[in-house]
């Protein structure tokens, strides 16, 4: 192997059993160091208003379980939303793509998805795609929670 150049590629041990404890070790390994979840919703519940705090970011990898967050809400009854992007660091067209969906079946409940602490760069962007026609969005949430009274 050595003489091959495979040394580099290929890890030799005395025994099947070095080699299975090997496995173990790096199998821990991966454990300790695994990477945090990409998206963390918190769901807070205000009275008939829903909170949603997203942590992380929206893309492809994460829209089902933002998805199957808000459709669970809805079916359960909880219209009213509001969405907390204080800690949201991005989301693609597709995320927003998912509440646009999500709004008019909230409005046919009764409800509605409102976001407030958007960093600017959302801002402009949900202006300049028009979407801020569509969805109301508060500085506070404080401020988007009490626009449901």
């Amino acid at each position: 192997l050595s003489y091959l150049g495979l040394g580099k590629l290929l890890t030799v041990r005395d025994s099947e059993k070095d080699a299975v404890l090997d496995f173990k070790k790096a199998d821990s390994a991966k454990e300790e160091t695994r990477e945090p979840e990409k998206l963390r919703i918190e769901v807070e519940e205000k009275g008939p208003v829903t909170v949603l705090v997203l942590h992380g970011f929206i893309d492809r990898h994460t829209l089902e379980a933002l998805d199957r967050t808000l459709r669970g809400l809805i079916d359960s009854g909880r219209a009213k939303l509001v969405v907390d992007c204080a800690e949201l660091t991005y989301i693609s067209s597709n995320g927003m793509g998912v509440f646009i969906s999500y709004v008019s079946k909230a409005r046919s409940h009764g409800g509605d998805v409102r976001f407030c602490s958007m960093r600017e760069i959302a801002k402009t962007v949900i202006t300049m795609l028009g979407l801020h026609r569509l969805f109301e969005v508060h500085e506070t949430r404080d401020a988007a929670v009490a626009s449901f009274k």
